[in-house]
């Protein structure tokens, strides 16, 4: 398994056109970077994206990792909650980076 590339992007609400409702105008270059980034990926041909966030679950004494097989989602906070996503998950691979990092002795938790 190789690291093909790796991105880093802002993530404002504001740039999904239902919770920006025009005002998604004003970040267009940040748009237009996501669309950049999209077509690095995309030129890849990964197998697997890999996402971290800040906002997942974590713990500042181990690696957290989600498990299952699905993400689920909505911008109920930002009042769209018609604006719906998910994701399936990788589960050979999460567990593949739990055993390796139980083999550093770096805790990491399937949660």
């Amino acid at each position: 398994m190789a690291v093909l590339g790796a991105i880093a992007v802002p993530h404002p609400p504001l740039i999904m056109p239902e919770v920006g409702n025009g005002r998604e105008k004003i970040i267009e270059k940040t748009i237009e970077s996501y669309r950049k980034a999209m077509a690095f990926v995309s030129s890849l041909k990964p197998d697997t994206v890999i996402i971290t966030s800040p906002h997942a679950k974590g713990w500042r004494d181990c690696f957290s990792i989600s498990s299952g097989s699905h993400a689920y989602g909505d911008f109920s906070d930002f009042r769209a909650p018609q604006l719906e996503i998910g994701c399936d998950y990788d589960e050979e691979l999460a567990q593949s980076i739990a055993d390796e990092l139980k083999k550093d002795e770096t805790r990491a938790i399937l949660y």
